[in-house]
């Protein structure tokens, strides 16, 4: 597994007038594709806070419960479907004059046989982060004008990062678990992620 794109973070555009088109912030890559089974991705969602800064006004932190990232498994993107992708985003609005965030992943790779009744078979696992990157408004608080945000470097294109091997040492043997799925935590006037915006940040 390795970084996708060496910014660590996402260029994701949202259009009234077209579909959605997103660069991956982080790639994961599985081996080549395995004869008699096949590759599977999970992520786990350990930490995702945003932090909005409204000039004087103070600053509201939006956290997320911790959990599983959306479905199980985390899916898989063609052609091959050997790799995935994350997209880390935040909206960005007018009342807003600042806006941080900061998020930490566990990506898990497992391999189910084709041997009928086989359960995935946990391979390794990636963690993955970036703390406190942040835009600021500079049109605030009559525009629009978010500068280029800044994150803390993480990695850079195809370098190796710390990938985990799965063994039975390891508690659960090296599975993901969950108790849920990672939701954001009920804080008046956080947005949702049903929220869809003209401008978000990565």
């Amino acid at each position: 597994m390795s970084y996708g794109v060496d910014s660590g973070y996402d260029k994701k555009a949202w259009s009234a007038w077209g579909p959605e088109t997103v660069v991956p912030g982080i790639t994961f890559t599985s081996p080549t594709n395995p004869s008699n089974g096949a590759y599977s991705f999970v992520q786990l969602i350990a930490k995702d806070t945003a932090t909005y800064t409204q000039g004087k006004n103070g600053t509201l932190s939006c956290p997320t419960i911790p959990g599983l990232d959306g479905v199980y498994p985390y899916p898989s993107q063609p052609p091959d479907y050997a790799h995935t992708w994350d997209a880390p985003a935040v909206p960005l609005e007018l009342f807003d004059s600042k806006v941080s965030r900061t998020f930490k992943a566990t990506m898990y790779l497992l391999w189910t046989s084709t041997i009928p009744g086989s359960i995935p078979v946990p391979i390794g696992s990636q963690k993955w982060y970036f703390t406190q990157a942040s835009t600021t408004n500079q049109g605030y608080p009559t525009d629009k004008s978010w500068t280029t945000p800044i994150w803390n470097l993480i990695g850079e294109d195809g370098n190796p990062v710390d990938y985990v091997v799965s063994t039975p040492s390891l508690t659960p043997y090296g599975y993901p678990t969950w108790k849920g799925l990672a939701t954001d935590a009920p804080v008046p006037n956080c947005p949702t992620d049903n929220t869809q915006e003209d401008e978000e940040q990565q």
